[in-house]
């Protein structure tokens, strides 16, 4: 999942540098190249306003660097999550970016490049990543609505919508599980309504870029909306 709120309170603390030689993708005072995965985990625990925790198995992470070296953004890259979509496709699984820092549109710049490694590479046929349709993290005017920006810009076709879900978890539960039940991420972000112990995951529009040129039927902007106001489910 790619957050999208420009709004963070933590400050940066250099938590990366090139350090190593070729590679890197030149574009518009950034570099956009692979780096390894534990590093890409530590910044986007730092950054990501809702995910923070990325403990799963990824099989390629890449890093945004400024002229300077410092890393201004992360992704990560896995297996589809959904199991009855093809083995050959590749999922964006999270991605975060150093609002305070990055350069104006530093998502939809390593967005774009990252498509076009996948391309080059021939490592998948089709990718995919998902818009969280509730709310971000708090800013100075209340909560950030996510609106897929950073997918219409590099391209990306948004193909259908999951329904939001109630997921057990608690204010002391860390662990994805506890007592043999699997607990939602952490109640950091006040997600969790007051009085209960249930999380409500927000229903997600699932985006997808062919990378042999395939074309999508995209659902309609009236569809997402609708979305927005689905009841959660178990």
């Amino acid at each position: 999942m790619v957050d999208e709120v420009r709004d963070c309170s933590s400050m940066l603390e250099h938590p990366g540098s090139t350090g190593e030689d070729g590679g890197a993708i030149p574009t518009r005072s950034l570099h956009i190249k692979q780096i390894p995965v534990a590093q890409a985990r530590a910044f986007i625990k730092m950054w990501h306003s809702r995910l923070p925790n990325c403990d799963g198995p990824f099989k390629i992470a890449f890093g945004a660097f400024d002229q300077g070296g410092y890393l201004m953004a992360a992704a990560l890259w896995h297996n589809c999550s959904a199991r009855n979509l093809p083995q050959d496709w590749t999922e964006l699984r999270r991605m975060a970016v150093a609002s305070m820092y990055a350069p104006p549109n530093t998502a939809s710049i390593m967005i774009g490049q990252m498509v076009r490694w996948f391309k080059r590479e021939g490592k998948a046929t089709t990718l995919v990543s998902y818009q969280d349709l509730g709310e971000g993290a708090p800013n100075s005017v209340g909560f950030v609505k996510h609106t897929g920006t950073i997918y219409k810009a590099t391209n990306w076709t948004p193909v259908a919508i999951s329904r939001p879900r109630l997921r057990t978890r608690t204010v002391a539960d860390q662990d994805w599980v506890k007592n043999g039940r699997k607990v939602y991420r952490r109640n950091d972000k006040n997600l969790t309504p007051e009085g209960t112990t249930d999380a409500i995951a927000s229903a997600k529009v699932r985006w997808q870029y062919s990378l042999r040129g395939e074309k999508f039927t995209a659902l309609t902007p009236e569809q997402i909306e609708a979305a927005r106001r689905m009841k959660p489910t178990k």
